[in-house]
């Protein structure tokens, strides 16, 4: 059985494709700019803003906050107070307060059998919290305190602290509560009474927070500025490692979708080029009449340029709108839809811009490869 002919010919197929081309190409070239520009900008926008916000909730947890213990060896060894307490004065370091956790109980004359422990720290801890000192005799309750015993900030109790066999140590009249409710409370804090007591003397923790821009600097510092004799103090990060079990620079650097606008420009550059090839017959008449390739080169770059401009544009607004709709920190909105659009159509421009090099035949060169 003979294979049934196609209905149309090659040149009623290439009028009909070129006349498809040539009544939709600006709309289809403008509405396919302006979805990659935004695709590609909006998925970046939420991947960095995702980031941003993880990184945000490790800091908060104490992301850059060290643990600063005696080096020596044996029980005895300790942090001076006042050399921790200098250390909130020191450029890069956030706050500081030096800590003692005590082998004594306390509690509130409100509720007699909720004891917990009690540890004792320097005043540096009010500004490390961020939390307003008392005018009189404080005690800072950790949250899950408060909620046993029913203390609020600013309520004035008489607190009790004993032994653990139970013999009282000393009570106190009129102590100002001040609640504590942060993320970022070490796990040897949870449950405790913190009073701050330590104006002077020795402590077994020095708590330092930092930045970013000072960690390396000032981790190497704490060694040597917390030392005991000729033993570097021991210096160890609150927080193991972050969520992410890596920096999060690296993190950013490597995301996937860092490339989204590669293979946008992929995209916009392939869309072009068969673009170009419906119009080989077109450009052929141009090459006939004298169009040399520097003038060609110029129309098919004016109608890029126009067209995905203009895509470009209306996707890149679309992109920072949603994103900003959906939650993203402004600033990364406009900083990644922009960088992301910008990238896809520089590099989309210069392989189109190759693609427009190519050579082109004219019409009698066309006939003669088919005589």
């Amino acid at each position: 059985m003979r294979a049934r002919p196609w209905p149309l010919s090659l040149a009623a197929r290439e009028g009909l494709l070129n006349a498809v081309a040539g009544r939709w190409l600006p709309a289809l070239m403008i509405l396919a700019t302006a979805v990659v520009t935004a695709g590609a900008g909006l998925s970046n926008a939420f991947d960095v803003s995702r980031l941003a916000s993880a990184e945000a909730d490790w800091i908060d947890a104490g992301g850059y906050t060290y643990v600063v213990e005696p080096g020596g060896n044996g029980d005895s060894a300790t942090v001076d107070v006042s050399s921790c307490e200098r250390l909130r004065d020191v450029e890069g370091i956030n706050g500081a307060f030096a800590l003692t956790v005590t082998d004594e109980t306390a509690w509130p004359s409100n509720a007699p059998g909720t004891s917990s422990t009690f540890a004792q720290a320097s005043l540096g801890v009010y500004d490390f919290f961020g939390l307003a000192a008392p005018h009189t005799a404080g005690v800072i309750v950790t949250p899950s305190v408060a909620e046993s015993t029913g203390l609020a900030d600013g309520e004035l109790t008489d607190m009790s602290v004993s032994r653990h066999d139970g013999s009282i140590v000393r009570r106190e009249a009129r102590v100002e509560v001040v609640a504590l409710d942060t993320q970022s409370l070490p796990e040897a804090l949870a449950g405790t009474y913190l009073s701050t007591e330590l104006v002077g003397g020795e402590a077994q923790q020095c708590y330092v927070e930092t930045d970013a821009a000072h960690d390396d600097a000032v981790r190497g510092y704490l060694a040597a500025a917390l030392a005991s004799g000729d033993e570097p103090a021991n210096v160890r990060p609150r927080l193991s490692k972050n969520t992410y079990g890596v920096d999060f620079a690296t993190a950013y650097d490597t995301r996937p979708l860092g490339w989204a606008w590669v293979a946008g420009a992929v995209f916009l550059a392939a869309l072009w080029a068969i673009v170009r090839w419906t119009r080989r017959s077109r450009l052929a008449i141009y090459a006939t009449f004298g169009a040399d390739a520097r003038a060609r080169l110029v129309m098919q770059m004016s109608e890029w340029t126009a067209l995905t401009g203009l895509g470009a544009i209306w996707g890149w607004a679309i992109g920072v709108c949603f994103a900003l709709a959906m939650g993203s920190d402004a600033q990364i909105a406009v900083t990644q839809v922009s960088g992301q659009a910008a990238a896809s159509w520089c590099l989309a421009s210069v392989v189109a811009t190759l693609i427009a090099l190519a050579p082109v035949g004219t019409l009698i060169d066309a006939l003669k490869d088919r005589t």
